[in-house]
């Protein structure tokens, strides 16, 4: 990697003001600008999904007390979920900046548009710095730092996950590390700024930092006090601004995904469906996390470079103080990208088990794919440097001229996708003068029933945050599972029982539980509002005059169901004790004892009918399960399984029984010899397996 500065050369900064034109025009051809409007927020609720989340995170936040600690602490979303600024991808940056004026601000006022921009700018202004280095032609600097803002992993992220395209943190990252002054408050203020961003960008900056400190150390060119005092003030500024910002609110930064969302060996060359007019490629599972393609103009620069390389072996330029800890961190941070299951196109080659000790790395940044994008600019950046090494400076002009323009043709079917997105309309759908008549009557909205990702909340959350009401759940980056399941089980025995909180809204989102409401509630308006299933307790406001439509007691009842356990199925509406999570085909129950719950409402049958398909937890080592039945606490039969083959086990419920118990069935499973496969010698799974259940068949005769 070359980066003396040529002879002659003009201080980049004297010309910072054509990488920010170059930016905004990169803006203006890829939004069109409308987003700026800060009163504008259609762009984002069109999407009902990821904007939606970072709108309304800011929405709630506005409204926070303004002397709180942690300042970014934003509990209205989620409640007891535990929340903060940064858990809903609201740049807290921004956010913060623009908090004391919320008061002045329109009630519309969104910083996305404002932020997409200052990408743009930051991209091409950090990437300038970057190539100033070691070029000093005007006109070839601005067709270099073109490719760099031409550059599809930050510009993908105009689909849905705006703070992500701060990819200018990974330049400026760069440029420190390059930079042969002394850096003691560059990298905490660096540092501090990504925080502000997103943990991820975050993560990538600090392994740069780290590579920056070890190789300082490991060459000598700073002394050990001079490291030490940088380390500790990065280290205390990064944990206040943590902690300012509201990290360490969430009662858990864990989640799944870690090999799932991973870097594929051809991410380089894939372009997925939209990112090539030239050839499309599909991903695989959720390889598009790891997407880091080049685009067909920086491709075939490669391939020249790759050619000079090897007709002038000999000037390859290589600085081993600054390369070599750059290559290295490159080679760590591929292999973290591509997870612990490498895959190479379509096909999933191999995996391998990680060490235990980095678990909790994994499931903090779970989507292991995106630390590809520093190698990406590393690539980009050294493939700059050897080709402007070996080729004259005219020559290199007008072939890199040529290779943009290749590029820009090449992401023409990916501009014109985002650009719809700008402009596609939007209605907003609450017409109805009832949800005017709730905002003054409640204080809180609550789904029912909350998920990690509520599905089709983002309209209800908007109403929420407008109306200065808190709600129970939505869309929270990271949310303690086991919180989850407290308040699922709130809402679950608020309906069972049919006992609402006064101040609360219910917006039902589980079909399954609306049914079992209609049949019991009677003590205010249920109904469908402008195509929402709503519950009001007490309701005083309008009904039939604003178009909301009261529902009743279900006369007629269809018992008739299949209950799917399996990641596919919907059991999060029924009450279930000390069970697995749902996996691909079922779930495991996690005790010596389970249970769960089905409402059935009012059976006109003699008997009901349960016809449960499962397998039970049987090894070897382990060769017999029992199980204890019972249903609605009345003893019913004792099963004892002797293999691990799939069964189908029948439960009849007498309807007199039925009527007893609230119109519903209650399974309970005694299981004295659940075990946890690691007991066995079986490493990795510590849950007490007993029964593995599938699906329950429900009919009534």
């Amino acid at each position: 990697m070359r980066i003396q500065k040529s002879a002659g050369q003009k201080p980049a900064s004297s010309s910072l003001w054509i990488p920010c034109l170059i930016g905004a025009l990169f803006f203006w051809g890829y939004t069109g600008g409308g987003i700026l409007d800060p009163e504008n927020i259609n762009w984002l609720l069109a999407s009902n999904g990821d904007p939606v989340q970072h709108y309304v995170g800011w929405n709630f936040f506005r409204n926070e007390p303004f002397f709180q600690w942690p300042f970014g602490k934003n509990l209205a979303y989620g409640e007891q979920l535990g929340s903060s600024i940064v858990f809903t991808d609201s740049i807290p940056l921004l956010a913060f900046i623009f908090r004391p004026f919320s008061a002045v601000l329109p009630s519309t006022f969104q910083y996305f548009g404002i932020w997409i921009l200052l990408c743009f700018i930051l991209q091409a202004v950090f990437a300038w710095l970057l190539l100033s280095r070691s070029i000093n032609e005007r006109l070839l600097l601005i067709v270099s730092t073109c490719f760099f803002v031409f550059s599809p992993p930050m510009i993908w992220r105009l689909s849905g996950h705006e703070a992500l395209m701060g990819h200018w943190l990974i330049l400026a990252a760069l440029c420190i590390y390059l930079a042969d002054r002394r850096k003691l408050f560059l990298w905490p203020l660096l540092l501090s700024v990504a925080a502000l961003i997103h943990a991820y960008l975050c993560a990538m900056c600090a392994a740069i930092w780290l590579a920056d400190v070890i190789r300082r150390r490991y060459f000598k060119t700073a002394t050990a006090r001079q490291l030490t005092l940088e380390f500790a003030v990065t280290i205390a500024c990064l944990v206040f601004v943590m902690l300012f910002a509201g990290y360490f609110v969430s009662k858990s930064v864990s989640a799944g995904g870690f090999g799932e969302f991973r870097m594929n060996l051809l991410s380089f060359v894939e372009p997925g469906p939209i990112w090539s007019t030239f050839y499309s490629t599909q991903y695989n599972g959720g390889d598009y996390e790891g997407f880091a393609f080049l685009g067909v103009g920086m491709l075939i620069l490669v391939a020249l470079t790759l050619v000079t390389m090897y007709r002038n072996r000999d000037s390859v330029p290589w600085n081993r103080y600054l390369c070599l800890p750059l290559a290295i961190l490159s080679g760590v941070l591929i292999l973290y990208a591509l997870s612990d299951r490498i895959s190479f196109g379509p096909y999933d080659l191999f995996n391998y088990r990680l060490p235990k000790f980095l678990q909790k790395v994994t499931d903090t940044f779970r989507v292991s794919g995106r630390f590809v994008w520093p190698v990406f600019y590393l690539l980009e950046l050294s493939v700059f440097s050897i080709f402007l090494r070996n080729v004259p400076r005219k020559p290199a002009t007008i072939i890199l001229a040529v290779l943009l323009v290749i590029q820009g043709v090449d992401l023409v079917k990916a501009n014109q996708i985002l650009r719809q997105r700008w402009y596609g309309g939007y209605q907003w759908p609450l017409s109805s003068a009832f949800w005017l008549d709730a905002s003054k009557t409640y204080k809180r909205l609550a789904f029912v029933i909350p998920t990690e990702d509520t599905p089709n909340s983002g309209v209800m959350l908007t109403y929420a945050s407008n109306s200065h009401m808190s709600v129970n759940g939505g869309s929270i980056a990271r949310v303690s599972s086991f919180e989850l399941n407290k308040v699922q089980e709130e809402l679950r025995q608020e309906v069972a029982t049919n006992h609402y909180r006064d101040d609360t809204l219910y917006v039902f989102t589980r079909g399954e539980l609306w049914n079992e409401a209609t049949d019991k509630f009677h003590d205010g308006f249920i109904g469908i509002v402008d195509g929402y299933r709503v519950l009001a307790p007490h309701w005083k406001g309008c009904t039939s005059t604003c178009g909301a439509v009261q529902v009743t007691a279900r006369q007629s009842l269809n018992v008739s169901r299949t209950i799917d356990f399996s990641q596919n199925g919907s059991t999060d509406w029924m009450s279930m004790q000390t069970w697995s999570g749902a996996e691909p085909t079922g779930r495991w129950t996690d005790g010596k004892q389970a249970a769960l719950r089905i409402y059935l409402g009012k059976v006109h049958a003699n008997h009901v009918r349960l016809l449960i398909d499962l397998h039970a937890f049987v090894t070897p080592a382990h060769p017999q399960q029992r199980a204890v039945v019972r249903v609605n606490g009345e003893p019913y039969a004792t099963w004892t399984f002797n293999n691990a083959e799939d069964v189908q086990k029948e439960v009849i419920v007498d309807a007199s029984l039925l009527a007893k118990s609230n119109d519903e069935v209650r399974l309970s499973f005694e299981l004295p010899d659940a075990t946890s496969p690691e007991s066995l010698g079986m490493k990795g799974d510590n849950r007490t397996l007993g029964l593995f259940v599938k699906r329950i068949t429900v009919s009534g005769n």
